[in-house]
């Protein structure tokens, strides 16, 4: 039997930011894709795709709404992400100044 007066519990405040685009790569690959097949398909530019898995490229509503049909997930759930990823971001710049 577990005390619970004696477990902790931590927040979760991870000091890294991991971009939506680690996901989209994923699900991606899991369609046996590639980006660039990707990008085609949806007449998109490769560029875009990559700079959205690399994390330097936003996700917006519309590929929100793209990545959503395509891999049955939500565009809010890209969305959520993409402002999470950019949230941590800017937390860990704040932090590297505060250093």
């Amino acid at each position: 039997m577990v005390d619970r007066k004696q477990t902790r519990t931590y927040p979760y405040c991870p000091d890294y930011a991991t971009p939506p685009g680690y996901v989209l790569q994923d699900h991606i690959e899991a369609k046996g894709l590639t980006p660039v097949e990707f990008a085609r398909k949806h007449s998109l530019a490769t560029e875009l795709i990559e700079g959205v898995i690399a994390g330097s490229a936003p996700i917006d509503e519309e590929l929100a709404a793209i990545f959503g049909s395509e891999f049955s997930l939500e565009a809010s759930f890209w969305l959520r992400a993409e402002a999470d990823y950019r949230r941590r971001l800017e937390q860990k710049a704040t932090n590297a100044a505060a250093d």
